[in-house]
């Protein structure tokens, strides 16, 4: 039986996208994965921030630890009881950032219930200089990111237009934050805009559906309209 030739045979992956597409508006993959809400009536949003201290075997990991624990006092002193967090538990942070570390510790379940509280999301580099796992997580539970300056390459701006702010000192950040906490219309607004980063790029078929377009725009031709093919099925 001869082959379909390249063509037919992406599209007819391309459809088959179509209905992906589809199916992932009724489907959630992760506890984490929710658009932006507003608090609940019997809940008050708080900020939550709970970093490892990395072991420092040299001055950079040790400047990293110093910018996380200046980052931690500053929001606890200007955010009072609507922070929550601090270092992780561990011999080096009880050491030499105990001003700094959690007050207690927290349950994965309680990280995942703080995180769904806070409108926004502190967010740091990862210990080998690429994204760490929570930078997607942020995107997919909707929430506004401020960040250190972050190195990588995403495929799309990392800027406020996309989610996320970036700020070159833990004083700037701090005084970002409590900007953005005291105005719920700005917080709301970058919200949305990670939302809307994270359907676009990051969602797992949306990844998917611009792979497809690439490959369709190197072999030539108009690209087919994923939701109105499968609409039409």
């Amino acid at each position: 039986m001869a082959r379909k030739p390249f063509r037919e045979r992406l599209r007819g992956v391309w459809w088959r996208m179509g209905r992906v597409l589809q199916y992932r508006d009724r489907q959630v993959f992760s506890a984490y994965e929710h658009p932006p809400q507003s608090a609940k009536p019997n809940e008050r949003p708080v900020l939550f921030f709970n970093p490892s201290c990395w072991p420092e075997v040299d001055e950079r990991y040790a400047g990293w630890n110093a910018a996380r624990a200046e980052l931690i006092v500053g929001l606890r002193e200007r955010l009072g009881s609507d922070f929550v967090g601090g270092f992780r538990r561990s011999e080096l942070a009880e050491t030499k950032y105990r001003q700094a570390i959690e007050d207690r510790q927290y349950s994965h379940h309680e990280y995942v219930r703080f995180v769904q509280q806070s409108p926004l999301a502190i967010y740091t580099n990862g210990l080998l200089g690429c994204f760490s796992w929570r930078f997607v997580e942020n995107f997919a539970a909707g929430k506004g990111i401020i960040s250190e300056p972050i190195p990588n390459r995403a495929g799309f701006p990392l800027d406020e237009a996309h989610g996320v702010w970036q700020l070159d000192t833990p004083a700037k950040m701090v005084d970002t934050i409590c900007e953005l906490w005291h105005s719920p219309d700005r917080s709301r607004q970058l919200c949305r805009n990670s939302w809307d980063t994270y359907e676009r790029y990051l969602r797992p078929a949306a990844k998917m559906r611009l792979v497809l377009e690439q490959v369709m725009a190197h072999a030539g031709g108009a690209q087919p309209d994923l939701a109105a093919e499968a609409r039409q099925s």
